[in-house]
């Protein structure tokens, strides 16, 4: 009963990795072993650039191995459960519970609940306090882990909070250097709690009123100060492309590379804005020779970047590739500052453009004003080469129905003006930490439907792909999550509780941590952590 599914599950795992072109360092399978996690399936999972990028970065590392695993596809799942089987790596099949150091990757907040799960099926107590030197360190990182990682602090032992390509490695060097000399977690902590952009979520109490909020976060150390983000000063040095290629994900015939990171426009809803940032790009030279390299893989180059269009000499990078017989596709595109000489240059069946709201008076008050003839000019200009994907925000602060008829007027004036065809992708508003709207609220679902529906009632012929609301207000309720959520996260991953249930079982309301926050003296579950407060890195690799 237990061996048929076994060799299935680990027959899937072969062919997935044979059909991989992997650039990544080969593993030597010597010395401290980290088992990178991705918390959801494989297919999207190696869609994430950062995933890739450290997996590449970890095992160029002298004395380290690391493999991959991922959340098992559902029909896995059946038999990981019938077969009571812990969950396995990738590369050598070798259980969870075995390497040194588990590390999650986690980009979105609705992959939390997958944490205690991956937990549960690799047989790994879910709670740090539950675990003893014989079970491997957890540690986590990821924009969504460090922007409030509160929700997620009674299973991760360390967080890595901002850009993880040079303190990963400093991390982990640490571990290796205490498990040479035989040194407890604990004792190697000691060691990494002084580490900029390192988090150790057990250093704090958390204390709370009696109507949930909290009453104060104490540094058990007595440090005034949280620890800050670390980032990134000069890109060149870590380039970020596509390590392994697969033609069972999202991206499978793209080689992607990262032009830039941060965002100059710091839309007051976005926390790429307000939480990757500065700013900062890679020059073209390195690019370039990401490109060549890239070409020997695959034909089709994907660039990527939470600002690609902003990247000032994207039509000399864009130029050049078509050049080198490159095929060009880019994630998406602004409308203020469109290059219409840059449309010739791409690839790609559908162009992604941000327009948010058609409302001037939202525009305004997010920070992205643009005038409607701009707006209907660019798409049209981009819906003759290719068909056109709107991205549209519903609920914004302050958004009133007639925003929505400003909306819907926009959308039909630029649905008569092309020729090809036209999808709105309408998400409603999130409030995210460290954004000026961290504390406002998500609008009540229902009114978020009848906005919905209205806009597909008066826009007939337009294809609409809009986001869940349900999810959306979990989103926002682990997005503003303090640690109780730890016990709605574990109900639903470990246990597999629906959400409803979960939140009635763990005594709390998605409505708590939904609604608009007007305590200017309320203390955030994040305030402790200095996000804001960049600490370049500094650690070397040579």
């Amino acid at each position: 009963m237990t061996k048929l599914p076994m060799t299935r599950l680990i027959k899937k795992a072969k062919y997935l990795l044979s059909a991989e072109k992997n650039e990544a360092p080969a593993s030597s399978r010597e010395g401290l072993s980290i088992c990178l996690v991705y918390p959801n399936t494989y297919y999207i999972g190696m869609s994430n650039l950062g995933f890739l990028t450290l997996y590449r970065i970890l095992n160029s590392q002298p004395g380290i191995y690391c493999e991959r695993a991922f959340l098992p596809d559902p029909e896995d799942l059946a038999d990981y459960y019938r077969t009571g089987a812990p969950l396995f790596s990738l590369e050598s099949g070798r259980p969870l519970r075995e390497f040194h150091i588990i590390a999650f990757s986690l980009c979105f907040e609705l992959d939390f609940p997958y944490v205690p799960k991956v937990l549960d099926l690799a047989g790994i107590p879910l709670k740090s306090r539950e675990r003893t030197n014989h079970d491997p360190l957890v540690m986590a990182g990821g924009l969504s882990a460090y922007t409030n990682p509160e929700p997620l602090a009674d299973f991760i032992d360390i967080f890595i909070l901002g850009e993880g390509e040079e303190v990963v490695p400093e991390v982990v060097t640490i571990c290796l250097k205490g498990s040479r000399q035989g040194l407890s977690w604990n004792e190697v902590f000691e060691t990494l709690r002084e580490i900029g952009g390192v988090y150790l979520p057990s250093d704090f109490e958390v204390a709370y009123h009696q109507d949930g909020t909290i009453a104060r976060i104490k540094n058990k150390g007595g440090k005034i100060n949280g620890p800050t983000r670390r980032w990134i000063v000069s890109l060149d040095s870590y380039p970020t492309a596509s390590s392994i290629l697969t033609p069972h994900t999202e991206f499978k015939d793209q080689y992607l590379i990262e032009v830039s990171r941060g965002c100059p426009k710091r839309c007051r809803f976005c926390v790429t804005s307000f939480a990757t940032g500065p700013f900062r790009c890679r020059s073209v030279e390195v690019l370039i020779d990401q490109v060549k390299h890239g070409l020997t893989l695959s034909k089709r180059i994907g660039l990527v970047g939470a600002a690609v269009g902003d990247y000032p000499y994207l039509i000399e990078l864009c130029s050049r590739i078509k050049d080198l017989g490159g095929k060009i596709s880019l994630a998406s595109l602004p409308i203020k500052g469109f290059l219409p000489s840059l449309l010739p240059m791409l690839d790609q069946q559908t162009i992604t453009l941000a327009i948010e709201t058609g409302s001037a008076a939202l525009q305004q008050k997010i920070g992205k004003y643009i005038e409607e003839d701009e707006i209907i000019e660019t798409v049209e200009a981009a819906g003759r080469q290719a068909n056109i994907k709107l991205y549209l925000i519903i609920g914004l602060p302050g958004e009133s129905m007639d925003d929505i008829l400003d909306t819907i007027n926009l959308v039909r004036k630029i649905k008569d003006s092309m020729k090809r065809g036209l999808s709105l992708s309408v998400a409603p508003f999130i409030p995210k930490p460290h954004t000026p709207w961290a504390r406002e609220a998500m609008e009540k679902t229902e009114i978020l439907e009848e906005r919905l529906k209205l806009m597909k009632k008066h826009l007939p012929g337009v294809r609409f792909t809009p986001k869940s609301l349900r999810l959306a207000r979990y989103q926002t309720a682990i997005s503003r999550g303090d640690r109780r959520l730890g016990l709605v996260l574990s109900l639903v991953g470990s246990q597999g509780l629906p959400w409803p249930k979960a939140w009635k079982e763990a005594g709390l309301d998605p409505e708590f941590y939904t609604a608009k926050i007007t305590d200017p003296k309320r203390i955030l579950p994040w305030e402790h952590l200095q996000v804001d407060r960049l600490q370049p890195s500094v650690f070397s690799l040579s």
